[in-house]
């Protein structure tokens, strides 16, 4: 069975989808299911409440002004053969990767209250959406609450902390918050390779290369969010470290973070996690995009899935499950 699985397209996608034309300069953001082929139009990119603060090519903007997008259940009811209007869509967006939400028929994006910013990732779990920040702590925001909020009014929604930044962690650590066998996880991600330093010239911005070495992933660590018992803690969760997943198999990357039951699907591998190049900040560096391959919880070793010359860093792959 495939599940839901959507994409974002700006709106010249929906000209090329119908009749093979495409357009420059696209105003509006869709959502396409792959298969079904089934739109939905979003707001527009400019109703999101916090733009770059430099002026930007539409070809570029289109590219990284929304990171992410997770949605609370699928937009379209085949049933009804009519859009979802209690489907949530969930956004990291703008320079500098906070949240907003809209629904399927909403004309504007509402930003979401936070005491942090830069955040990694998204999940949608039991009614609620959960994001972690570069720093590793986790919020929460009740999806009771983004229904209760609408555009005309003054209502606020508030990201609220429920997990501490993990110990010994880095910012510049990758995470992701993936939900697997009835729980959350916060996957963290470590690279190996080059590194870079940026000093301004008098007549140009000029970048030196610190080592050139193709980065890479080097491995991965996994901690489950677990209730905490602690009186008067500030968060409701703690984490507790995992060192197997058993017969489940996590899938992350640039879109949304996924975990299955590897025997319900030939060829998956248990206890694995699945990973495409999503450090789109070095895609034009040594190695950039090809950071693509399957790691071992067991072992602590990386296969690589297929062959490093049939990818391109010009259309990074993606999941779709």
């Amino acid at each position: 069975m495939i599940s839901t699985c959507l994409s974002l397209l700006e709106e010249n996608a929906l000209e090329h989808l119908l009749d093979g034309c495409s357009l420059l300069a696209p105003i509006y953001r869709l959502i396409s299911h792959p298969f079904s082929k089934h739109l939905i139009s979003l707001p527009s990119q400019p109703t999101f409440c916090r733009q770059f603060r430099y002026e930007m090519e539409p070809e570029e903007l289109r590219g990284i002004f929304v990171l992410k997008c997770v949605l609370s259940r699928s937009p379209w009811n085949s049933e009804t053969h009519q859009y979802d209007p209690d489907c949530i869509i969930m956004a990291i967006y703008g320079e500098i990767s906070t949240l907003a939400f809209t629904r399927p028929g909403y004309k504007a994006w509402i930003d979401i209250e936070s005491p942090t910013r830069c955040y990694d990732d998204i999940a949608f779990y039991k009614g609620i959406f959960y994001a972690v920040d570069v720093h590793g702590e986790v919020f929460a925001c009740c999806s009771d609450e983004l229904f209760a909020c609408r555009i005309d009014d003054n209502q606020k929604v508030v990201a609220k902390a429920v997990a501490p930044r993990p110990e010994g962690t880095q910012d510049f650590i990758k995470k992701y918050i993936v939900e697997s066998s009835g729980g959350l996880l916060l996957v963290s991600r470590m690279r190996g390779g080059h590194l870079y330093s940026y000093y301004e010239d008098e007549d140009e911005d000029q970048e030196e290369v610190i080592n050139d070495d193709p980065y890479v992933t080097i491995g991965f660590t996994i901690l489950k969010l677990k209730r905490s018992t602690q009186a008067r803690s500030k968060y409701k969760y703690k984490y507790v470290k995992v060192h197997s997943l058993g017969d489940r198999a996590l899938f992350v990357g640039d879109n949304s973070s996924v975990s299955l039951s590897a025997s319900s699907f030939n060829g998956c591998k248990a206890n694995c996690i699945y990973f495409t190049d999503d450090n789109f900040e070095f895609y034009g560096a040594n190695g950039g995009g090809y950071d693509m391959g399957v790691f071992s919880m067991e072992d602590r070793d990386t296969s690589k899935p297929y062959p490093v010359e049939s990818l391109s860093y010009f259309s990074t792959p993606l999941w779709y499950i």
